[in-house]
């Protein structure tokens, strides 16, 4: 009731519509239309807070200690079941306009069965003409490494025919206390945005978001699909990162506008390009986590190998992690692989640090021989820039060739290095001018016993430069 006058939703969102769009209306839009104002069920492990709307089935999500926001804390994310077979969109919700592109009809779920599955978890079920929904809401875990929630809805078949069927997920972010957000893929990575994007079907395992490129209060992560949970996220056949406004008020589908993700939502869906099916009493499910750490949600970390090569002829090593210059090296004549190798990370996972490669052109054997250079040490990274401020191709000079992969710091690093617990430290060795002169060549290793070889060959032994995954 507004100012003494009942307003049903549809009403209501077809006012707020032109509105949704700018972030101040977010709140009014939500109070006054998706809130269903039972009081929520306030479920929290210590590390994520559940907050649980039971008469509508929606949720929220926060951190627990600091308190802040992943979700929008009002109750504006929500799913739909979209029956195909009969042209009805059934949502946890109040529904907006009627998707006008397939001329399907919306109506809201109504009330639900729910029970609690544990003190972290609550299943809601909804008996609809022919068939049943069933979602579990559910905070895993006890560490901050392994804490998310999960969601889970099931559908099953109830009638006498077969039911094709489609489901969709929006969740609502606000960061930190922020709606606008910046995004990327996760495993395998790309860029940062804050433009609305429509990923089609997602190759990638995770999705990344961030309050601030300069100053990031903390990242939230959204599975998209994989990793190695018991129960892993299941692949959507459309992944959308929007602005809520565009998907908050319509049950499905809504065009991807291209503009400023402001109000920041991410949309899956299963069934959009082809309805998903089930024959009588047959039943499906999908999920999805969040977590505010990407091992929590067990993604698969993606590495890469870095094979050393000699080349006889001068007695130069080398070692590399792309796979086009090993096909190269080899077939090349005078190259073979030393057996010695280790592997890197392919993505920039959480405090790991990117490891940059350096080429020194014409720096050995009277200017006949280059070398290479790797490190992820902040200050020889510094040193190296300072030789080449513009990063010319200059004899005897740094180039900066890019991050090559990444690894993390070392505890201690240097001499009598050391690296946290369940990382291996990685050891270089360099072969320098006093000993060797106008023949410069770095070595990298894992092995200590080849370490500890150079270094009585007259190498100078630099320590533990970098700590890798076992």
């Amino acid at each position: 009731m507004i100012g003494g006058v009942t307003m049903n939703y549809s009403f209501a969102l077809s006012i707020l519509r032109p509105l949704a769009r700018l972030p101040w209306v977010c709140s009014l839009v939500l109070t006054w239309v998706l809130s269903g104002g039972a009081a929520a069920q306030h479920l929290d492990n210590g590390i994520l807070v559940l907050n649980y709307f039971p008469d509508t089935g929606q949720f929220s999500v926060l951190t627990s200690n600091p308190t802040d926001t992943v979700f929008y804390p009002s109750n504006s994310s929500y799913f739909t079941v979209r029956d195909y077979t009969r042209g009805i969109d059934y949502g946890n919700v109040g529904m907006g306009d009627p998707d006008t592109t397939t001329g399907k009809l919306s109506q809201p779920m109504g009330p639900g069965t729910v029970v609690a599955l544990s003190d972290r978890g609550i299943r809601t079920t909804w008996a609809l003409p022919n068939f049943t929904v069933v979602q579990e809401v559910e905070i895993l875990g006890s560490t901050l490494a392994d804490t998310s929630v999960r969601q889970q809805v099931n559908v099953q078949n109830t009638g006498s025919g077969p039911l094709a069927y489609g489901i969709r997920y929006l969740w609502n972010w606000r960061v930190a206390g922020n709606s606008i957000s910046f995004s990327r893929p996760r495993y395998p990575d790309g860029p940062f945005t804050n433009i609305s994007t429509d990923y089609g079907s997602p190759n990638f395992q995770v999705s990344e978001l961030t309050d601030s490129l300069t100053n990031p209060s903390y990242s939230v992560y959204a599975s998209v699909q994989g990793g190695s949970l018991g129960l892993p996220a299941t692949r959507p056949d459309r992944l959308a990162v929007a602005n809520w406004g565009d998907f908050g008020l319509v049950p499905w589908n809504a065009p991807i506008m291209g503009s400023s993700a402001g109000d920041s939502a991410i949309v899956y869906f299963w069934g959009y390009n082809t309805p998903m099916t089930l024959a009588p009493g047959a039943s499906n499910q999908v999920r999805q986590y969040i977590s505010t750490v990407a091992s929590a949600l067990g993604v698969t970390t993606l590495t890469r190998t870095m094979t050393e090569y000699l080349y006889a002829p001068l007695s130069y090593y080398f070692i590399t992690s792309r796979d086009n210059e090993k096909q190269i090296l080899d077939s090349a004549g005078g190259w073979s692989r030393t057996g010695n190798s280790f592997s890197v990370l392919a993505n920039d996972d959480p405090g790991s640090k990117g490891i940059t490669r350096y080429y020194f052109d014409k720096v050995a054997l009277g200017g006949s021989r280059g070398s290479h250079f790797y490190t992820l040490v902040a200050t020889e990274k510094n040193a190296l820039q300072a030789l080449n401020p513009t990063n010319a191709q200059l004899p005897g000079k740094p180039y900066d060739e890019g991050i090559d992969s990444f690894a993390f710091l070392p505890a201690v690093e240097g001499v009598g290095g050391s690296c946290a617990a369940g990382l291996q430290p990685l050891y270089r060795a360099f072969r320098g001018a006093v000993r060797f002169p106008d023949d410069a060549n770095h070595r990298f290793t894992t092995d200590i016993a080849l370490y500890n070889s150079l270094v009585g060959l007259g190498w100078d032994g630099e320590g533990v430069k970098a700590c890798l995954p076992r």
